[in-house]
């Protein structure tokens, strides 16, 4: 291939129709959020109300309904098609396929959810639970587990079998959300102006979700290191970490999967489980094997209650739950898009049974242990007074 044609091909790489709009979207949006921050914050709380108070039932129901669609079409005769040649074998073991499908759903907000989450609950519980008892305890680590349940792995999957179905099986390239819908709105919509929206608005959402992630992350990774080297907790260290964590995904990206994501998602899930045992052999292993059994028989004990709680009969009663719920079902939607792309890209010879089923239990099943592993420390941390900040708090 001529220079000329390399450069071509790279030019086609990056869709300025779509990359240009989006990028001075999120800029328009950003400068003003940055320069009047206290306004900002006012703004988009009274927003965020308002979305808590008229759709907390569609959010509830919208995890729900994805629920309930993956099911259906693991159960029927569409989770038979093979993403692929029907003869083809899957691109990658049970193992590294889970691996990669956890790493990518869980991220550094489960450090946050186990370890802080349950507090919150704690001192805020619902249906009228008396705060800092027994049972808030149950309910604020049952709770954590229930933001990494079912609903919300059904959210980041819910378009990966189409997008998958276009990729292995119509082998068409383009890797966009309107090239998913083209058999919904049709040729005309898809390749005009209708198609450029939904993509611009696809990649709004990935870099919207990009930059909560950092923007939950980076604090928990930044105070720990902070408390670890006995160092001053700074802009500066925050700003350091937020760029040594964007440089190790870049680089994980630019080896591909093969080389780069595939074994850091091995290697996340070797060094989680070491971390786990380590935590289990010097300190409160049997109280936090006490603790994540009693966490989830509470939680499948009350999983109907948690999945369909409104408090309607008390709105002037709110407890954490109930917002919080909203929050995490929308914030996990901002990344729905990007993770049911990148699931379709590594699903090849997977049946979309095989996809569905996988995202729905392997992360649930990694992120309940280690819900239970963090909070269950952080509880008995509380209970016997060794971490006084925790019950200052509490």
């Amino acid at each position: 291939m001529n220079e000329t044609g390399k450069e071509s091909r790279k030019r086609k790489l990056i869709d300025h129709k779509i990359f240009a709009p989006a990028l001075i979207i999120i800029i328009a949006i950003s400068i003003p959020l940055s320069m009047y921050e206290d306004e900002s914050l006012q703004l988009l709380n009274t927003i965020f109300d308002k979305l808590v108070d008229v759709f907390s039932w569609g959010y509830l129901w919208y995890g729900l309904i994805l629920l309930g669609a993956g099911l259906y079409l693991s159960f029927s005769k569409y989770g038979k098609v093979v993403l692929g040649d029907p003869t083809e074998k899957p691109r990658f073991t049970l193992f590294e396929y889970a691996s990669i499908l956890i790493a990518m759903g869980l991220g550094s907000t489960i450090m946050r959810t186990g370890i802080i989450q349950w507090a919150n609950v704690a001192v805020d519980p619902p249906f009228g639970v008396e705060p800092q008892s027994t049972e808030a305890l149950l309910w604020g680590n049952s709770y954590s587990m229930f933001l990494w349940s079912f609903q919300v792995f059904a959210v980041f999957v819910m378009a990966a079998p189409a997008m998958g179905y276009i990729l292995h099986v119509k082998k068409r390239p383009l890797m966009r959300i309107s090239e998913a819908c083209r058999s919904i709105f049709g040729d005309r919509f898809t390749d005009g102006l209708g198609g450029k929206i939904l993509d611009i608005i696809f990649l709004i959402s990935i870099l919207a979700g990009a930059a909560v992630t950092l923007g939950l992350g980076a604090p928990i990774v930044t105070y720990n290191l902070a408390e670890l080297l006995n160092v001053e907790l700074t802009f500066g260290l925050t700003l350091i970490v937020t760029i040594v964590w964007v440089f190790l995904f870049s680089i994980s990206a630019y080896l591909g999967i093969e080389r780069g994501i595939k074994r850091l998602s091995t290697l996340n899930m070797y060094l989680a489980g070491a971390f786990a045992l380590f935590i289990m052999f010097v300190d409160p292993g049997v109280f936090i094997l006490n603790y994540f059994t009693d966490s989830v028989g509470f939680l499948l004990s009350h999983y109907i209650d948690m999945s369909f709680h409104t408090n309607a009969l008390n709105p002037g009663e709110s407890s954490h739950i109930e917002s919080h719920t909203i929050f995490w079902f929308a914030y996990n939607a901002t990344w729905a898009m990007l993770h049911s792309v990148f699931a379709a890209k590594i699903s090849r010879g997977r049946t979309i049974k095989e996809m569905i089923l996988t995202y729905l239990m392997a992360p649930t099943c990694i992120s309940w242990i280690a819900t239970g592993v963090l909070g269950g420390l952080g509880i008995h941390s509380y209970q016997s007074g060794e971490a006084a900040g925790v019950r200052y708090r509490l």
